[in-house]
């Protein structure tokens, strides 16, 4: 038997509700939302296959009971959501309406928000059904919190910072402050009235019109603005900076409705501003003088790569190694090419050495070859090390500078001291520095064998404790007159050495430190005893030769050959007519007075006594006299002293004065010409017998007479 029956509505109903559940399914996972449905008397509950998915597990249906339910609850949020649950199915409560946390496959904790309400329950009203939904809101929760956190961090900011908001209404000009903002500009809501007139009042008279403008040109086209100005505080020109930043908010036609903005007090960094610009200046200055001082000290830098060994060198560097930037590439390689082949291990060994080490400076010295030149110059390089965060060197930079003279001066001051020290030994002199208060520094040799002590035993003594009483007490004396003058002093000082009384020329002089204070003495005394005793020797000798010659009547000069200096004694001025100042002490004062016809005679003589060709020499020649007339001299001189190569140093000689005898010569030579006119005149004979001799010599005038043939040839002895 077949019953056939029309299901034609149920099977379009059933298909609606297939449709339906299926857009209900896409909905919710487009949605990213979950369903739940609990039997309220069985104590089950069904999720959607979309909470699978919010806590990690494989997408699908999940039928769990309330406990189950529960123990996947954050245990802080449980109780709270039974008693939610409890308070709806009892009827306390609508709709139940929570946010909670669930725990998710890996560890961490989902927030949700689960909504729900009753959907069925019995006559008597008792709940039987509750259905809701659970969205995932971790990812709005993490932005709440994010946002807390960054609302606390601008509080915290603002009051740190001392940061002022503020809004401004545009079209009535009027200011909303915060209590900050007041506080900034040194007002309170009392005694700032909001307006833009009470607002200029508060600022320096200079920003006013500044202010204005930055606010009218954003008005115009900008959407923010920021501008600085000051404004009073209460003591005399006392002014704090403030900065605002302010947004525009503009309406749909574009004009500026509302502007709000911050303010805080910029006067700290307009001071260290200041001051900035202030060191920046004296930075600049500084870097100038370095780089004068550079300049000026012929100081080179450099900048090297330690891996590559690549250099960088100024343009002083290249000129101190003697290499312009065409003829040497900055290389490790090229680098000690340049240098001296004794000094290229001890550089590669020094700068090894120094990057493996753990110190920030070095300084190296080595010499370097001019390849143009060939001239050796010794340079000084000091090097800081430019280290990674692991302390490996990365880089090396530095100056450079020649110290060639420096060098040559030290191997001077070395070979000085050497010669001092060997001066200081070698000398008979004794030479010895005290300190202010007369104590012993140093001594030489010479010291310690006057003394008869050793110098340990000397040094950090007094006079006193050194030398007898007598002895000592003249030393400090003049120790004393040098250290309060403050200039040198040479004095004679005497000591009793081994019974006999011997006489040092002490000369004595101030020893300074660097701020030229004096702080001691240093000295030189040399034995001229036995110089005295021969000093006075001599002047007894002169003595007895200046008698002498005095007695005699001549005149003395003495003519150092080496200075061309000439004395001439009194007397050699005198006999002349001339004074004591007449005459002055050169070659010229003797040549300028001698007859020009006899001066040419009388340098040729001198200057073959000089050559040496003569043992001396003697001279008569006429000088002028202070009164206009010439006498003649006699000019005596000889060389007493010649150097190794004999060249003359010292000529000595007289002048005597033979005017009267050379007169008297010319008188005689007259008289002998007179008479031999008379003679011949009267045509008599001339003859003289010696009778000592026998001997008869006459004239020819005798030979005509004829008495004097009688008397001849009576005279056979006499010869004619």
């Amino acid at each position: 038997m077949l019953q056939i029956t029309d299901i034609e509505v149920q099977k379009q109903a059933e298909q609606r509700s297939v449709e339906n559940e299926w857009r209900w399914s896409h909905a919710l996972s487009g949605a990213d939302q979950a369903v739940w449905d609990t039997d309220i008397l069985g104590r089950r509950m069904w999720v959607s296959p979309q909470i699978r998915t919010m806590v990690g597990q494989e997408a699908g249906e999940l039928e769990v009971d309330e406990s189950e339910w529960l123990a996947r609850t954050h245990p802080d949020d449980r109780d709270r959501v039974r008693e939610s649950v409890r308070d709806v199915v009892l009827g306390r409560r609508a709709s139940h309406d929570e946010t909670y946390r669930l725990l998710h496959e890996d560890g961490h904790w989902v927030w949700i928000r689960a909504r729900g309400k009753v959907v069925k329950r019995t006559p008597e009203g008792r709940s039987l059904r509750l259905v809701g939904a659970i969205t995932d809101i971790s990812h709005q929760r993490e932005i709440e919190e994010q946002l807390a956190d960054a609302s606390e961090r601008l509080d915290i900011a603002l009051e740190t910072g001392g940061i002022g908001i503020f809004h401004v209404d545009f079209p009535s000009g009027f200011r909303h402050w915060d209590a900050r903002t007041h506080e900034l500009h040194g007002v309170t809501e009392k005694t700032f009235d909001g307006t833009v007139d009470g607002f200029n009042r508060l600022l320096h008279p200079d920003d006013v019109i500044k202010v204005e403008q930055v606010r009218n040109a954003a008005l115009a086209e900008q959407e923010r603005y920021q501008t600085d100005y000051r404004v009073k505080l209460g003591a005399p020109d006392a002014y704090r900076h403030i900065r605002v930043s302010v947004r525009l908010l503009r309406d749909t036609d574009g004009l500026v409705r509302r502007g709000i903005g911050a303010c805080w007090d910029i006067t700290g960094d307009v001071e260290r501003a200041t001051e900035l610009s202030e060191t920046l200046d004296q930075l600049s200055s500084v870097t100038d003088r370095l780089q004068l001082a550079l300049e000026a000290g012929h100081i080179g830098t450099f900048d090297m790569d330690y891996s590559t060994g690549m250099r960088k060198w100024d343009a002083r560097a290249f000129a101190l190694h003697g290499v312009t930037p065409g003829t040497y590439d900055g290389s490790r390689e090229g680098f000690f090419k340049l240098l001296h082949p004794e000094d290229i291990a001890r550089v590669r060994e020094r700068t090894r050495h120094f990057a493996e080490s753990r110190d920030a400076f070095t300084s190296i010295e080595y010499r370097v070859v001019h390849p143009a030149s060939g001239e050796v110059h010794h340079i000084r390089v000091a090097t800081k090390a430019i280290r990674g965060p692991e302390g490996r060197v990365r880089r090396f930079v530095g100056v450079c500078w020649d110290i060639t003279e420096q060098i040559e001066r030290s191997k001077q001051l070395h070979d000085a001291l050497a010669l001092l020290e060997a001066v200081m030994r070698g000398t008979p002199d004794l030479i010895y520095a005290k300190d202010a208060e007369g104590r012993y520094l140093l001594t030489n040799k010479s010291v310690e064998q006057l003394a008869g002590r050793s110098s340990a035993d000397i040094l950090g003594r007094f006079d006193h404790q050194v030398f007898p009483r007598a002895t000592a007490d003249t030393v400090v004396v003049h120790d004393r007159h040098v250290m309060e003058s403050g200039k040198p002093f040479t004095v004679e000082e005497t000591v009793l050495v081994d019974g006999v009384l011997r006489t040092y020329s002490s000369t004595k002089a101030p020893r300074l430190d660097e701020k030229g204070e004096i702080v001691g003495i240093v000295g030189i005394s040399r034995d001229i005893t036995e110089a005295k005793a021969a000093e006075a020797a001599l002047r007894r000798s002169e003595m007895r030769w200046q008698f002498a010659v005095d007695g005699a009547g001549d005149g003395i000069w003495d003519w150092n050959l080496e200075t061309g200096h000439v004395f001439y004694s009194p007397r050699w001025k005198s006999m002349l007519g001339y004074e004591e100042d007449d005459i002055g002490n050169a070659v010229s004062d003797w040549s300028d007075h001698v007859h020009p016809e006899d001066l040419p005679r009388c340098m040729e003589i001198i200057e073959r006594h000089l050559r040496g060709e003569t043992a001396d020499f003697i001279l008569e020649h006429r000088m002028l006299a202070k009164d206009g007339t010439w006498r003649w001299i006699y000019d005596r001189g000889k060389v007493i002293e010649r150097d190794e190569a004999g060249k003359p140093l010292r000529c000595i000689g007289t002048h005597t004065d033979i005017t009267a005898r050379k007169e008297a010569e010319q008188a005689i030579v007259a008289l002998n010409q007179r008479l031999q006119l008379a003679v011949e005149a009267s045509e008599a004979g001339i003859f003289e017998l010696d009778f000592a001799t026998g001997k008869f010599t006459w004239t020819s005038a005798c030979t005509s007479c004829t008495s004097c043939r009688r008397m001849i040839s009576t005279a056979p002895s006499i010869t004619g």
